[in-house]
Formats: C-alpha cells, structure tokens, sequence
C-alpha cells in the first residue's frame, strides 16, 4: 500500500502506542470486547483511546478526512446520524479536530493547538474523553471549546 492507506492506519496505531507511552504504560483501561466502530457505541474507554487514534491521524495528515485500510474513507467534520455522547469514537475524533481546526462550523468556532490538546493529556492519566475535558479546564484551557465538543453532541 502506498499513500493515505498506511499513513492513517499507521498514524492510528501510533496514537495507541503515543498514549501508552504518554501514560507510562498505564494505558486507559478500555472495553472493546465487543468490538469498536467510528460510527457505533461501545464504551467511554473505547472511544477515547480510538477515537484519539483517528484524530492523531487526521492531525497529522491536516485534513479532516481518514482513509481505512480498505480505501473507504469518513470525515470528522459529518458525525451525523452517530450515536451521540462520549461512548461513540467517531464523536470523539470529530470534536477533538474541532477543538483542533480552523474551520467555523455550528458551535465549532474556536480553534485551539495540538500542544494544548497534548498538554491536557500529558499531565494526568485520562481514561475518557470526559476526563481530558476535566484536565483541559483545570489547566486553564478556555471552557468555550465545550462548543467544540457540543457540535459533536458531546454535552458536559
């Protein structure tokens, strides 16, 4: 394979070797037994560990599109029609690159950095989304990216 295929695929799984790494090895407990998918529910654990995956890629590749293995691709910017809330990667994906982009979309109109996504991991062990979010606001990080989060249907 050559082009998007690898590098989101392997971004993806970077991502899951960054937050181990990130966490000292105390990897975010997850629940994945029954499986895991963009646009279904499995549990907060699960999304927030694949959901970092997918937005690590689209980070890194700068563009608001992922591409799978299989040539299908989904953009973070239309989680229409997926479950809503914490539980769904695809909503975890999406409202972290909106928290990222500069695109004004709905409720998504703030833009903040990769390092300071990165610096709301860094310093605790976050097992969800949820508690990302709770690093994000006690290290003083603006609490309108919550809109970023809400255009996700991610309500805190």
């Amino acid at each position: 394979m050559t082009g998007p295929l690898i590098a989101h695929t392997a971004i993806h799984e970077l991502g899951h070797n960054y937050m181990y790494n990130l966490y000292g090895g105390n990897y975010p407990p997850t629940d994945c037994s029954s499986g895991h998918w963009n646009d279904g529910e499995s549990e907060p654990g699960c999304a927030w560990s694949e959901g970092w995956g997918h937005f690590l890629a689209l980070y890194m590749n700068n563009s608001p599109v992922y591409t799978y293995t299989d040539g299908s691709t989904w953009n973070a910017e239309n989680t229409t029609g997926y479950p809503t809330g914490d539980d769904c990667e695809g909503r975890v994906a999406g409202a972290l690159w909106d928290v990222y982009d500069n695109v004004n979309d709905g409720y998504d109109t703030y833009t903040y950095s990769f390092s300071s996504i990165y610096k709301a991991m860094y310093y605790t062990v976050n097992d969800t989304l949820k508690g990302w979010w709770n690093d994000w606001v006690a290290n003083g990080y603006s609490s309108y990216a919550k809109n970023c989060l809400r255009q996700n249907s991610i309500i805190y």
